[in-house]
């Protein structure tokens, strides 16, 4: 209940019991003012409650009650400390200050005007009163040196990973699969690498560092004591600015090619090697990557201004041959433009999935590839996967072409080994 209502309620109840009549003064007595004014605690009030022979404080004129043959002033003191009394004894945490703190407070100037009623303070005394509660603009200043051993460190918005994984694999390759290789179990090692920038606000920034590297041995191949069944460097750089919720303005560079040699089976040609050939990619878009949960990822990007540099190093024109370079140069540009789409899901604990879809055109030719796995982990150390690619190249050579296919080229291989992440 509010502080004077609850004041004027305990008043018109002790006038009540007393039998006494509520004077018609009470709401507008000059008087009240213990119970208009700020919540304060009077000792004065307590003492007098308990004192047997209590009598007014003498002094001024006091105005008569002639229907009561008593004093106004006096009656209305009584009935005000008896509920004062009522207040303090039933609501005791209302009453911050006491009378004591009142007196203690000294007025303005009071030396000045205590011998001149009716003057005013000058502003330097006012000055003077506002600055003893100047405003902290410092905690130290107002509760001196602390220390608590409270250490403040600045977010660290990189997300960083490792994958490594060392396997053994069955493999199947199509008959026209355009880099060279052969059905038979090999050992394969992967690494993985990420570091992502995310300020959680306007910027997010993808790096990615994808090596595989494969060996088969295989009876049939006289020529080779062993060949390359996996061979992929991959390098990828993303730069995102918010656009609007979940989309992004995408900056994206990529750079692909292969570790070592690579070779059909009893054949001593060269169909690929490293830096040959080399293929780099700047594209300008929109990224759309929704926050999933789960550690789900989802990233689907539209690229329409997309330059794309391949470069053949080495000196062999069969590389050159194989890959259709313009004019026999060991380098070529084209313009074009790409879609990506990359997800990580996680289908049931320790089951996940991984999918990445490339499209690249230059109206003249489409180079596009599906990369899937499906990987679980039976302990923190040993995982299986099975992988699957399929790959579309019109660009190539018409001996590449399949009866079944086409242009299509598929491969697939199962593992089961060594992962290790940190």
């Amino acid at each position: 209940m509010n502080f004077r209502l609850y004041i004027f309620v305990c008043l018109i109840s002790l006038c009540a019991t007393s039998g006494a009549e509520v004077p018609d003064s009470l709401r507008v007595s000059p008087y009240l003012f213990k119970v208009i004014g700020p919540r304060v605690y009077r000792s004065e009030a307590t003492k007098r409650v308990f004192q047997l022979d209590w009598s007014p404080k003498t002094g001024g004129t006091p105005e008569i009650d002639e229907t009561q043959g008593m004093m106004r002033r006096e009656r209305l003191d009584s009935l005000m400390d008896r509920a004062l009394f009522r207040t303090y004894m039933e609501h005791p945490t209302d009453f911050r200050y006491h009378d004591g703190m009142v007196e203690r407070q000294k007025l303005i100037a009071d030396d000045a005007v205590a011998d001149k009623p009716g003057s005013k303070a000058s502003d330097a005394a006012v000055a003077s009163l506002l600055l003893l509660n100047k405003e902290q603009k410092n905690v130290a200043d107002l509760v001196g040196p602390l220390d608590i051993g409270l250490e403040i460190e600045r977010p660290n918005f990189w997300n960083t990973k490792c994958e490594f994984s060392l396997q053994f694999s069955q493999n199947y390759f199509s008959e026209m699969w355009y880099k060279g290789a052969n059905n038979n179990m090999t050992l394969l090692t992967s690494l993985l690498a990420e570091a992502n920038y995310n300020d959680q606000k306007k910027i997010q920034w993808d790096n990615r560092l994808e090596m595989r590297l494969g060996f088969i041995n295989s009876k049939s191949d006289t020529v080779h004591s062993y060949i390359p069944s996996d061979n992929k460097l991959y390098l990828m750089s993303k730069f995102g600015l918010k656009a609007y919720r979940d989309f992004y303005y995408t900056l994206a560079a990529e750079a692909q090619t292969q570790l070592m040699n690579g070779y059909k089976v009893n054949d001593k040609v060269r169909y690929s090697a490293f830096f040959a050939p080399l293929d780099v990619f700047l594209s300008i878009g929109m990224d759309y990557k929704p926050k999933l949960k789960n550690n789900n990822v989802l990233s689907v990007a539209l690229l329409p201004l997309s330059y794309k540099f391949r470069y053949v190093g080495g000196g062999d024109d069969v590389i050159i041959n194989e890959y259709k370079l313009r004019d026999g140069r060991r380098q070529q540009h084209d313009f074009g433009s790409r879609m990506e789409a990359n997800c990580r899901f996680t289908i049931v604990k320790n089951l996940v999935w991984k999918s990445r879809l490339y499209y690249y055109t230059t109206y003249k030719y489409v180079e596009a590839e599906w990369e899937n796995s499906l990987t679980y982990s039976f302990s923190r150390y040993l995982q299986s996967e099975i992988f699957t690619l399929w790959r579309f190249d019109d660009n190539r050579d018409k001996k590449y072409w399949d009866e079944k296919l086409g242009y299509f080229q598929f491969r697939e291989y199962l593992t089961l080994g060594l992962a290790y992440k940190f």
